[in-house]
Parts: structure tokens; sequence; C-alpha cells
């Protein structure tokens, strides 16, 4: 039995190690990260697939003038412009369930996968909201524990 816990524990250091010199030597978050670490895909029944809609002049957004933060991006005067300079990977605009203006860099495209980083937050922040309002969630100090009763530790 003790060894059996031994190897556990150097089984998970080795693992640790591995995943900390993976940070030490990659540095910087970057957007193909999922290529380095481990992840797992989640699958989903087809029937609880949602699809937005999309805009009939998708693009037409891309062209409005907007006041861009001079000495960050001096040339961007359109939203486009912004999305090509600030060298973002793509931007989906929506509102209600339509898609109103979707653009991506060059070499990503709808079917790239993408590292989005803390856009997970805002996502994760607005389901919470979405719950609570529909009551599924009484408040944001409710324990996760009484949805989740293995979190408890006891």
């Amino acid at each position: 039995m003790r060894n059996t816990i031994k190897n556990i524990i150097v089984i998970i250091a080795v693992y640790l190690t591995a995943i900390s010199c993976r940070v030490l030597y990659y540095n910087i978050p970057d957007i193909s990260d999922y290529k380095i670490f481990p992840y797992r895909i989640i699958k989903n029944s087809p029937d609880s697939i949602f699809y937005f809609t999309k805009s009939d002049n998708l693009t037409s957004l891309g062209e409005i003038v907007y006041t861009s933060y001079e000495p960050l991006l001096p040339d961007a005067v359109t939203l486009n412009d912004y999305v090509e300079e600030s060298k973002t990977a793509a931007l989906i605009i929506i509102r209600n369930d339509t898609i109103i203006y979707e653009k991506y860099e060059k070499k990503y495209q709808e079917s790239s996968i993408f590292n989005v980083f803390s856009v997970t937050k805002g996502f994760i922040t607005t389901l919470v909201g979405i719950a609570i309002d529909e009551g599924f969630i009484k408040s944001v100090d409710q324990s996760i524990t009484e949805f989740i009763p293995e979190f408890s530790g006891a």
C-alpha cells in the first residue's frame, strides 16, 4: 500500500513538473496553446446545438468609421481596419440571435480552433446571470457543493 501511494505521488510530481517545464519553455500564452497543452473535446448532442442566423449585411458593419486610440492604432479608421491592425484573429458581434459582424485574420476561418483566454470568464458570467434570472441558481453566493456534492470533501 505504501509503495502504491509513493508511486502515485511520484507520478503526480512528474506530471506537474512536465506541465511546469512546458509553461516555462513556451513562456508566453499563444492562440495555438491547444496544440501544446492537454485538452479534451466535449461532445454534445446535435439536437442541442444552437445556430445563429447571419445578417444579410454581415460586412457592412466593418465599413463603419470609429474613433481609434490614436497612439496604439493610428491608421485604423473602420472596424475592419481595427481587426486587421490589432492582429485580432477573429471578431464576431452578435445581437440577440443574429451574427451582425464576423471577420477573421487571413489564416483563420469559422472552423478554426482558438484559445479564447479570458473570453471564457465573460461567457461563464453571462451564463450564471441567465441561470439566476431563470431561477436555476439562487445567487452568486450559493455554494457549488449544492450542485456538485462531491466537491464538499465530506
